[in-house]
């Protein structure tokens, strides 16, 4: 059962003279809005087509899905005109729906066009509630004259009714099938022997002693929490880069570097040369030349950069979702969570912690992305700035402190100039409070790097 055409839905409706609900508002809105919003349609993988009783905007509800997919974004009335004229099918939609003007119909409906995604999938529920309720009275009405002309057992008269309505129901729930543990027990073991074969769960870090504690799993976000101007953005675009150079598609979301600033940082990293040298111009023909080499090498990486000073989680996830549709987007950088002037609605603490939930829960779970993350600590760098409910959603927070000069004096030069302990874990150990894994930071260089001597463990004054 996949649910009733329109055409049988105006059929029953004649022949029983019944008026079944229809929300032809909620259906010129979502049209609308996404001939204007085109991204907006993936925040609706629930509803399809067939659940618009107008098969002419269940048709422009079809045409930007597929556009979508494409990677199209520039959508407007020419763009759809052009599809039509291309698809005979959709065209014969719109030629039964009698529009005399296409062109005409098209701009007319963009004045319905809703400007927030709340509005739209608040339209977009209530196409499905419509089309569910339609359904449903059809399908009942059905299986009552079924029920009544059979012959068979009551017991299997009653289950084939109970088969029957959880199967249909089943469409409206999630619109995928639903397996047993049982029933995906091979499929899961296979996956479990291959992330075996290749040693790690997930993607490992460029820093080979912080795989030991955890690695970037799929749903999973790890954070990296420091205080303000220690080097945490530094750390992330490193693990981005290390990612991308594995062939690893990665979206960074910055919301305090421009993209200019980032690929500037990037090229030092590259090439070795400082970051404000490149920046003033103050480098040699063979430097120039080593620079051109690598932006070569950068137009090749699976990398994306989004300045986002004002937070919009909704535009991330979509963002997200189309880099996965695009380019089998598989890690997420998020650069960092902090409280900005665009999420009015909310307290700061309540902000924060929503932002980190949507990280973890509705980006990275329900795009199956592994994640990286950064929150900014106190001022005595001891616990996460403002919210501890940034803490409860995250998998791993890792703390990352610049190491003094005493530290660098008692650890040795090998030992790095950086810090790094693990202190909240839901996928491995944590490091104790005398351990940590040491790092060397370059900062001209926007270099980051395990250091010579991975791994400290100072002695305590009373063991």
């Amino acid at each position: 059962m996949t649910g009733y055409k329109t055409e049988e839905v105006k059929s029953f409706e004649k022949e029983h003279k019944v008026e079944l609900p229809r929300d032809d508002n909620s259906e010129r809105g979502v049209s609308a809005t996404l001939i204007t919003h085109p991204t907006y349609i993936l925040k609706s993988d629930f509803l399809k087509p067939k659940n618009f009783i107008n098969k002419e905007l269940g048709a422009i509800y079809y045409i930007v899905g597929e556009l979508t997919k494409k990677g199209i974004k520039d959508i407007d009335t020419f763009t759809i005109l052009t599809e039509i004229e291309n698809n005979p099918p959709v065209e014969k939609i719109f030629k039964s729906a009698n529009i005399k003007n296409l062109a005409e119909f098209l701009d007319d409906i963009q004045l319905l066009s809703r400007n927030t995604i709340e509005e739209y999938e608040l339209l977009a529920r209530n196409i499905l509630s419509s089309s569910f309720k339609r359904d449903s009275y059809i399908k009942l009405h059905m299986m009552s004259k079924e029920i009544l002309d059979s012959t068979e057992d009551i017991n299997t008269v009653n289950y084939k009714m109970q088969n029957d309505i959880s199967k249909f129901a089943s469409i409206y729930i999630c619109n995928k099938e639903i397996k047993t543990l049982g029933e995906r027990a091979d499929e899961i073991w296979a996956g479990i022997q291959k992330k075996r074969e290749t040693g790690f769960f997930g993607y490992p870090s460029k820093f080979s002693e912080f795989n030991k504690f955890t690695t970037y799993e799929p749903t999973e976000l790890v954070l990296i929490c420091a205080s303000s101007k220690v080097g945490k953005s530094q750390v992330l675009m490193n693990e981005a880069l290390h990612k991308t150079a594995n062939g690893i598609p990665t979206l960074y979301i910055d919301t305090e570097l421009s993209t200019e600033n980032q690929f500037l940082r990037i090229l030092a990293n590259l090439t070795g040369i400082e970051n404000r040298r490149i920046k003033e111009g103050k480098t040699t023909p063979a430097e120039e030349l080593l620079i051109q080499e690598k932006i070569k090498l950068i137009k090749k990486l699976p990398y994306t950069h989004i300045y986002m000073p004002n937070i919009n989680m909704d535009e991330v996830f979509m963002t997200a979702k189309q880099l996965k549709i695009n380019s089998g987007l598989k890690f997420i950088c998020f650069d960092y969570i902090k409280y900005t002037n665009s999420l009015t609605n909310e307290k700061e603490h309540q902000a924060l912690g929503s932002i980190t939930d949507k990280l973890k829960n509705a980006i990275c779970g329900e795009l199956d992305l592994a994640g990286l993350g950064s929150a900014q600590l106190d001022r005595l760098g001891t616990k996460i700035s403002d919210s501890a409910k940034v803490e409860r959603y995250a998998s791993t927070i890792a703390y990352l402190h610049r190491k003094t000069q005493e530290e660098i004096a008692r650890d040795g030069k090998d030992c790095g100039n950086m810090k790094l302990s693990v202190s909240f874990n839901r996928n491995g150990g944590m490091t104790e409070e005398n351990q940590y894994i040491n790092l060397a930071m370059i900062g001209d260089l926007c270099r980051v790097s395990q250091a010579k001597v991975p791994f400290t463990e100072t002695e305590q004054p009373f063991d």
